[in-house]
């Protein structure tokens, strides 16, 4: 620390100091750490002792304590849901943006049929979708590659090329309409639409399937198949589980900076509708809106939901009452 520093440090707040720690806390538990790699709660609290030492050396009281002397909440917030997380048995991380953005700059001057560029269409629709591994792709089970799962009716389990309607591209609202003809909850035969994203193509699940449709029409996929697949190098392949989880821990560990095979093996194909539901949940949908969109029957969504970094800055927003800038705090 220089001595521009020290003199900027000593002139804040106690409650500045407080906010200033929950930011590197925040900071630690989204992967910026000295390796650019996730850490457990108990690393992140051996970082946070060593920031804390270092002004409590210079004579600086403890940073990370408020006005009554006591831990500040979102620093232990923070700490708190950590560990928490790492508690939970068999959690599966969400799909993220960032894991797609990284994905869909690998698939970057790939063919539309390539797996990369399938699975970038697959997981955007998906975080609207929130898709069960059932409803789109091929379970590890079926191990030939050009064998699909049967619903009760003999059809194909998986949604297919009738199951996806276009609006026009001469619509006012463009949208894509999918109907899940067999699904959990028993409400076979529904039908939701998504309206296309022009402001952020890359989020846009129109676009998304109208490619997917494309690619189905290359492949000559029949009309009665499920629509996910790829070509591998001459021979068209249903995506399957195995392809998803390898793809999802690969753009797990590209977009986040993570090396851990543990924490790695947290994302599998059931991420997508997590991630479906996370982030329906951090943009602040109720949960009837949740249930309503991602087609719950009951309040088991509840078990997807995480305290995200994203949540944790918008609970201190909402808290902090004091219109003065963080500057001046």
């Amino acid at each position: 620390m220089g001595l521009g520093d020290d003199l900027y440090f000593q002139a804040l707040t106690i409650k500045a100091k407080n906010f200033l720690m929950a930011c590197y806390v925040l900071h630690l538990a989204t992967g910026h750490t000295l390796l650019c790699t996730s850490i457990k709660s108990g690393t992140m609290a051996l970082y946070l002792a060593a920031a804390v030492h270092h002004f409590t050396a210079m004579g600086y009281p403890d940073p990370t304590k408020d006005s009554n002397h006591r831990k500040f909440h979102l620093v232990e917030a923070i700490l708190l849901e950590a560990k928490r997380w790492e508690s939970v048995p068999d959690r599966k991380e969400p799909v993220t943006w960032d894991m797609i953005h990284w994905l869909m700059r690998r698939a970057a001057g790939q063919p539309l049929v390539s797996l990369d560029a399938a699975m970038t269409d697959w997981l955007v629709l998906g975080m609207y979708a929130g898709f069960r591994i059932s409803e789109w792709a091929t379970p590890n089970s079926y191990q030939s590659p050009q064998v699909f799962q049967l619903a009760r009716d003999g059809s194909c389990l998986a949604i297919n090329a009738t199951d996806v309607v276009l609006s026009p591209p001469t619509a006012t609202t463009l949208t894509v309409t999918i109907r899940w003809r067999w699904q959990k909850n028993g409400q076979n035969g529904q039908r939701i639409s998504f309206c296309a994203t022009p402001n952020h193509p890359d989020r846009c699940p129109w676009a998304a399937a109208k490619r997917i449709l494309r690619r189905a029409q290359i492949l000559n996929i029949l009309p009665t198949s499920p629509l996910s697949w790829f070509l591998d190098g001459s021979t068209p392949k249903l995506i399957m589980d195995s392809h998803i989880t390898a793809t999802l821990r690969e753009a797990a560990a590209g977009a986040h900076n993570i090396t851990d095979p543990e924490v790695l093996s947290t994302w599998t194909s059931h991420s997508i509708r997590v991630g479906a539901c996370v982030a329906l949940h951090e943009a602040g949908a109720e949960g009837t809106f949740l249930k309503k969109r991602l087609r719950w029957e009951s309040d088991t969504f509840m078990l997807y939901l995480r305290n995200t970094p994203k949540l944790a800055a918008q609970h201190a927003r909402l808290l902090e009452t004091d219109p003065v800038a963080f500057s001046q705090l």
